[in-house]
């Protein structure tokens, strides 16, 4: 690993900011005129000890700065490099050293009383940054208890310019960088090249009220750049961008690792919050306790913008990222919380709360426009009881929750497809909403040649399309813990016929595993356009949303549904399910007002009709081409409280074979053979739940025992 980096990683968890150990009478002290101390301005201490470094006779000096504080200094400082060349710093490390801490008396004694000095680079110093840091050999800045304000006029760097010239490692702890301007990164703007800078932020750090007009309003990062900022109490806010990153533009490579960060209240074009474009793959790491709060993007990435390399790991089990309360101000903008636009990939197991866009107003994911260019999200949980939320976001056209976008292109090869993927374990979706996919949009690009779908896996452990599969589920959501829910998302605009909870457009596909789907408005619970993928639906339990048309509701591709209990709907159409392609319904309960299970839509080869083991309305008559359907009601535990475990002695218990290592949705074995219960092929009960046992008192016309029947059953 390259020098800096290691450095960088030495520095961080060592005590990298404390006061080097030197003999008091050798450290260089500044006062205002007056204060008898050695020196009135910070740059001629700096260019004092720089002079020394670069004698090889005076290894010895004392690279410590103490600036009086609680007073203005206005200056345009500069640490050069250049020509230091043999001296040792007092880490160990060959290069250029200086040590700026602006908490000193005004007595210019040596003592530190916790003041803080104010440089700046206004007046007669306009065009300059408070601090430019450059030269040819490698360089190492430590500032403290400092605020740097009033540059303007800069091209580059407000607050502070570190050059591509030599390899730099800046540290800062308890700095203010507020109140600059410049073309490009209006606080801090950093351009490395190999071996790279080092750009480390700790405790007490704020970038807040800094201007670009162009990229970076906090901080513009180029080139090589390994940023830090890990600890607590590092606030970026109010900062401003004309193009990109509001707080932070990451631009190049490198690495950039966030924990106890808070961006907050910054503006952009595009990544109101946070803009990470790498032009190779790049890691960005968030860990404990990041908040992305209250930003807006003109455009898109309202809390975030992912682009090019860069792939987010936000996976703290602690204190998990939240982003909330951002917004995308465009209409035809997306990803109120975040936009990832492919080659890009998110990892996260954090929130995603009350954000607005016009599409994705939680996440939106876009594969790029070329091969290899791929968009890839996965959502996993923190932990048993911290389950990933993407909730009460709000998306003007689709996509409440989340928008993804597939892509196509020209190839020769034959491959025309660019995926994107979704994959989500162990999450709730809950209170999004659009006109269109209050929960989930799946859309699909296209070209002249061929069109491809999104791919959209819940608590789906394997292949999907794509190169990249989703995660295997890492645990097991906690007892009474909200879990694996799509619940109470509603559309908002559009008309009847409209907001279907989860939508996949043409050739997309959903895959969905032991998920609720409760509580949602709209015209469908789901809905897939026109042919191909489809849906294949397993252990879901679809109960209680409201909707104008089918619950179900298929053009022509293909649907699997098992193990799957569906039931208490308010359904607008005639028929529960509508589907013209093949159809597998097994294991499955369908109780609902209306009788009719299955719309056909014209398609009358009954070799498209898989249905087996069905619990349906004694008057169904779209069933006549089914085995083993059980024409009965089943009675639910408590309807009104949404329990729709099978209450004893109902219809559906130990009806089908058995099915090894499966699980119901409470996670428990499925295939439980009921001693009291008659099989009808075997011991597996239908619907999304399997009864373990039947208390010894119960028999059929005992309501009340062990709880059972304390409800109404349906």
């Amino acid at each position: 690993m390259r020098r800096l980096n290691q450095l960088a990683n030495s520095l961080l968890l060592a005590a990298s900011l404390m006061l080097v150990a030197q003999s008091a009478s050798a450290i260089v002290l500044v006062g205002p005129s007056g204060s008898g101390c050695p020196f009135t301005k910070i740059q001629d201490a700096i260019s004092d000890i720089l002079r020394r470094e670069r004698d090889p006779a005076h290894n010895e000096v004392d690279p410590f700065i103490g600036v009086a504080g609680d007073n203005f200094y206005n200056e345009a400082l500069v640490v050069d490099s250049t020509g230091v060349t043999q001296y040792i710093d007092p880490f160990g490390q060959q290069g250029a050293f200086v040590q700026i801490y602006g908490d000193y008396a005004q007595a210019c004694a040596d003592a530190q009383n916790g003041t803080t000095a104010r440089i700046g680079a206004g007046g007669g110093k306009s065009g300059n940054s408070v601090l430019e840091i450059r030269g040819s050999s490698p360089v190492h800045v430590i500032l403290n208890h400092l605020d740097m304000t009033d540059a303007s006029g800069v091209f580059t760097g407000g607050g502070i310019n570190v050059h591509p010239s030599a390899a730099a490692f800046l540290d800062l702890s308890n700095v203010d960088i507020s109140g600059n301007h410049a073309s490009f990164g209006g606080g801090i703007y950093v351009s490395g090249h190999a071996p790279g800078h080092t750009l480390a932020l700790h405790a007490g750090t704020r970038i807040e009220s800094n201007t670009a007009t162009n990229d970076g309003g906090g901080i513009l990062t180029n080139g090589e750049t390994f940023l830090f900022a890990t600890e607590s109490n590092q606030v970026f806010v109010s900062n401003t961008a004309g193009g990109a990153g509001g707080a932070i533009s990451f631009q190049g490579h490198g690495s950039m690792t966030l924990a106890g960060t808070q961006i907050a209240g910054n503006r952009a074009s595009t990544g109101g919050g946070i803009y990470a474009n790498a032009d190779r793959p790049t890691d960005i790491t968030f860990g404990d306790a990041v908040f992305v709060a209250g930003n807006d993007a003109g455009q898109d990435g309202g809390g975030i913008t992912l682009a090019g390399g860069a792939k987010l790991a936000a996976l703290s089990t602690t204190s998990p990222t939240q982003i909330f309360l951002n917004k995308v101000l465009n209409d035809t903008g997306s990803g109120g919380g975040v936009s990832v636009f492919g080659p890009a990939e998110m990892r996260f197991n954090g929130s995603i709360t009350s954000n607005t866009a016009g599409y994705g107003g939680g996440i939106a994911a876009f594969a790029g426009s070329d091969l290899l260019m791929d968009v890839y999200v996965a959502l996993t949980p923190a932990g048993p009881a911290s389950p990933v939320v993407v909730s009460n976001n709000s998306a003007s056209h689709s996509g409440g929750g989340i928008f993804v976008k597939a892509g196509s292109t020209f190839s020769t090869n034959g491959d025309h497809f660019i995926y994107a993927t979704v994959c989500a374990s162990d999450f709730v979706i809950d209170g999004n909403n659009a006109a269109e996919g209050t929960a989930i949009y799946g859309d699909l690009g296209s070209d002249i040649l061929d069109t491809w779908g999104s791919t959209v896996a819940l608590n789906f452990n394997g292949s999907v399309a794509g190169r990249l599969g989703c995660p295997p589920p890492a645990f097991q959501c906690a007892a009474g813990v909200a879990c694996n829910e799509v619940n109470g998302n509603f559309r908002s605009g559009g008309g009847s016929g409209d907001g279907s909870t989860i939508l996949v457009q043409t050739d997309s596909k959903l895959d969905a595993r032991r998920v609720k789907i409760q509580g949602n408005q709209g015209a469908h619970a789901l809905r897939s356009v026109d042919e191909n993928f489809g849906m294949d639906l397993d252990t879901l339990l679809i109960t209680d949303n409201q909707v104008d048309g089918e619950l179900i509701h298929l053009d022509s591709a293909d649907l699997k549904i098992v193990d799957s209990t569906i039931a208490n709907n308010g359904i607008g159409a005639q028929h529960v399910i509508r589907a013209s392609g093949h159809i597998d319904l097994l294991n499955t309960i369908v109780a609902e007002a209306t009788p009719f299970t299955l719309d056909f839509a014209g398609n009358n080869n009954v070799a498209d009709r898989n249905l087996d083991f069905v619990l349906t309305d004694p008057s169904d008559p779209t069933m006549d081409s089914a085995s083993h359907v059980i024409f009965e009601r089943p009675t639910f535990v408590d309807v009104a409280n949404r329990d729709y475990h099978l209450r004893p002695y109902s219809p559906g218990l130990d009806v089908a074979p058995a099915v090894s290592n499966t699980r119901d949705l409470d996670g428990r074995l499925r295939d439980v053979d009921l001693p009291q219960i008659a099989n009808v092929q075997g011991p597996r009960d239908l619907g999304v739940y399997e009864l373990q046992s039947i208390p010894a008192c119960s028999a059929p016309d005992q309501l009340f025992c062990n709880g059972f029947g304390s409800a109404g059953g349906q």
